[in-house]
């Protein structure tokens, strides 16, 4: 049940399978900040495999593209802000 106040060590409970929608999905702030927050969660063992990602946005580009920019972004410029700075994961379902 979520974060519990007053212990010493919180745990947070595993997302339920979800489905995400970026409007936007090519934008700064998916990039800076949004993929980067979802790796550590996965990383971390808090999304659930069930997770699917919908991205919107006016530029075309294909599932396959938009999934390597991805993890090309995670690997290369996310080190920083993503923890463990490893490479992600992403596919086209």
């Amino acid at each position: 049940m979520g974060l519990s106040r007053g212990s010493a060590e919180q745990k947070a409970e595993v997302a339920p399978p979800t489905t995400l929608f970026l409007f936007g999905a090519h934008g700064d702030l998916v990039k800076r900040l949004l993929m980067p927050a979802l790796y550590n969660l996965s990383r971390d063992g808090l999304v659930d495999e069930g997770l699917h990602i919908v991205g919107v946005d006016h530029n075309a580009i294909s599932d396959a593209d938009f999934a390597r920019k991805l993890e090309n972004f995670i690997r290369d410029e996310a080190a920083g802000k993503v923890a463990g700075g490893g490479k992600g994961s992403a596919r086209s379902c």
